[in-house]
């Protein structure tokens, strides 16, 4: 009994390297729950990052691309309110009667209106001047005034020859827009933009005194060129 209660040296080894081995076998399993969770974190900072990527924002496409340049004409409606700034123009002529006086009517129209969503008005008389006010924000009032003072040209230009067969070119009677007046208005006094083609300068003048602006009309009245 005594000699298998004692273990012979061989047989203790036996037990020791059975126990090395179990404990090298079971040390990697206890570190790979660990690096799991490594692996999981590391996974879980990385997507956030790919989602970003995922969602970024396509190019738009040209139409909404132009209509998003559009846009940063106008100030942030979540902003404070934008400052109203007034435009007070005068043609000496921009009747319908001129073909050319109709390309350009239309073209003030529709920037006025359409492209720069401007308010005011075109008081026009029969063979006389045309009163243009726009008001709106400061972006597209300068671009307003780029387009009636530089891009528009109102007085048609037309060839003819000489008598020695060389071409000329002679203008027709001048025709000219002038920015009579511009400036910041704590109110606005036009809600949108009309048209009046009047008869008379009093029929004229009573629109913008409905308005409460008659000293607009006054300064085209008395525009000396």
């Amino acid at each position: 009994m005594e000699v298998e209660k004692s273990s012979s040296p061989s047989h203790s080894m036996v037990k020791k390297g059975v126990g090395l081995k179990a404990d090298a076998e079971t040390a990697p399993r206890r570190r790979l729950p660990i690096l799991h969770r490594l692996l999981i974190i590391k996974e879980i900072k990385v997507l956030p990052k790919k989602a970003e990527k995922s969602a970024a924002p396509r190019p738009a496409p040209p139409l909404e691309s132009a209509a998003a340049e559009r846009g940063m004409l106008f100030d942030n409606p979540k902003d404070a309110p934008a400052e109203t700034i007034v435009s007070v123009y005068r043609i000496n002529d921009l009747s319908t009667s001129d073909r050319w006086n109709f390309q350009n009517r239309s073209l003030v129209l529709i920037f006025a209106i359409f492209d720069y969503k401007l308010a005011g008005c075109m008081v026009s008389l029969p063979d006389g001047f045309t009163v243009v006010v726009v008001g709106g924000e400061r972006k597209p009032i300068e671009k307003y005034r780029n387009l009636m003072l530089k891009h528009l040209k109102w007085t048609a230009v037309k060839s003819s020859q000489n008598a020695e067969g060389e071409e000329k070119e002679e203008e027709n009677e001048i025709k000219k827009c002038v920015l009579l007046w511009e400036g910041r208005v704590a109110k606005p006094s036009f809600n949108k933009f009309t048209i009046h083609q009047c008869e008379t300068e009093a029929e004229a003048r009573k629109v913008f005194y409905d308005a409460g602006v008659t000293d607009y009309w006054d300064l085209a009245v008395n525009y000396s060129q």
